[in-house]
C-alpha cells in the first residue's frame, strides 16, 4: 500500500476496510492463513472504524476508539503495513498539533496532508503547535552539543529537547497533541530511556498527549513504552522473541488459546493485523485500506 491507497478522510475519521478485491491469503483453515485450529472467534468483520473523537464516542463493531491521552503500540516487520497504518491515525487527528518522528525518511506527507517537515529539532520546537514531521539529519544522528547528557545517544539528545518542548506546550494549551514515532527502538532500549520520553510517556496522559509508538521489535524496547498501551495493533513479526513479547502484550485473559497463537506463528505477510484494546479481547482483522 502507498499513498494512492489512501483517499481523502473527513469528519476527523478513518475508516479502514479490506483491499476491494484483492486476493486474501488462504489457510488451511479456509481463508486465516494462520493456524488449521483459528477460532472463529479471532476473526474480525473486514471493517473496522478508527475513531479519533472530542470525547467519547461510539464506533462500529471491532471499533478503535482512540481517546486523547491514550497510547497505541502498533508492531509489524518491515513492510507489514504498519507505518501506514499509523500515518493513518495521524491523517485523521484533528484535535491539535501532530508531531510524526521519522528517521527513515519515508514520505509521510503523501499520507497525511498539511504537515511541514522538519530537519531539525529546533525548527520542530519552533514551529509547534503545528503539523510537522521531523526527519532527523546525518548531524543531529552523530554529533552532541555543549550541554548535552552524553550518557545519552546524540539523537535521543534532540528528541529529548522535542518531548521536553511538547509536555511544555501541552502544559500551557491543554490541547490534545499527537506524537507518532517510528522506529521506536531509535530512541529507547530495554535498559535505558530518556527522562523527558519517559515523562511524556507516563504524565502525558493527563495533558492530552496520545502516542502512537512503532516498532519492529517490542522485546528491544523500553517497558514503559511497551506496558502503558490501551491500543495494541500487531502486523506481522517472524521473529519468535518478537512473538514472545506480542503475545504478552495481546494478551486475552478469557481466551489464553487465542494468544498462544501468537507465539506459535507469524500472520501472512498480507496486511492482516491483531489488535487488542482496553477491553482485553483479541481480534484479528481482514487485509486494510484507508478509504
Amino acid at each position: 500500500m502507498g499513498p494512492a491507497d489512501v483517499a481523502a478522510l473527513g469528519g476527523g475519521a478513518a475508516l479502514i476496510r479490506p483491499l476491494p478485491g484483492e486476493p486474501v491469503a488462504q489457510g488451511p483453515a479456509g481463508g486465516l492463513g494462520l493456524h488449521p485450529d483459528v477460532p472463529p472467534e479471532l476473526t474480525g468483520n473486514g471493517r473496522t472504524s478508527l475513531a479519533l473523537p472530542r470525547g467519547h464516542a461510539a464506533t462500529e463493531e471491532w471499533g478503535i476508539d482512540l481517546r486523547p491521552g491514550q497510547k497505541m503500540l502498533i508492531l509489524g516487520m518491515n513492510g507489514s503495513g504498519k507505518s501506514v497504518f499509523a500515518q493513518a491515525v495521524a491523517r485523521a487527528w484533528a484535535l491539535g498539533p501532530v508531531v510524526i518522528v521519522d528517521t527513515k525518511g519515508d514520505d509521510p506527507a503523501a499520507l497525511v496532508p498539511n504537515v511541514a517537515i522538519c530537519t531539525s529539532a529546533d525548527e520542530v520546537c519552533r514551529r509547534l503547535p503545528g503539523r510537522l514531521v521531523w526527519r532527523p539529519g546525518t548531524k543531529e544522528k552523530r554529533a552532541h552539543r555543549p550541554g548535552d547528557q552524553r550518557s545519552l545517544r546524540p539523537l535521543w539528545c534532540r528528541f529529548e529537547q522535542v518531548c521536553s518542548k511538547l509536555y511544555e506546550q501541552a502544559q500551557a494549551t491543554r490541547r490534545p497533541t499527537l506524537v507518532v514515532v517510528h522506529e521506536l527502538r531509535e530512541f529507547c532500549t530495554e535498559q535505558q530511556i530518556g527522562p523527558a520520553f519517559r515523562e511524556l510517556i507516563t504524565a502525558g496522559r493527563s495533558l492530552g498527549i496520545t502516542l502512537v509508538l512503532v516498532s519492529q521489535r517490542p522485546q528491544r524496547v523500553a517497558v514503559e513504552a511497551r506496558s502503558e498501551a490501551q491500543h495494541v495493533v500487531c502486523f506481522t513479526l517472524t521473529g519468535r522473541a518478537a512473538r514472545e513479547e506480542a503475545a504478552d502484550l495481546l494478551d486475552d485473559p478469557d481466551q489464553p488459546e487465542l494468544t498462544s497463537l501468537v507465539r506459535q506463528r507469524s500472520l501472512p505477510l498480507d496486511y492482516r493485523w491483531l489488535y487488542r484494546g482496553p477491553d482485553y479481547v483479541l481480534r484479528l482483522h481482514d487485509p486494510v485500506r484507508m478509504a
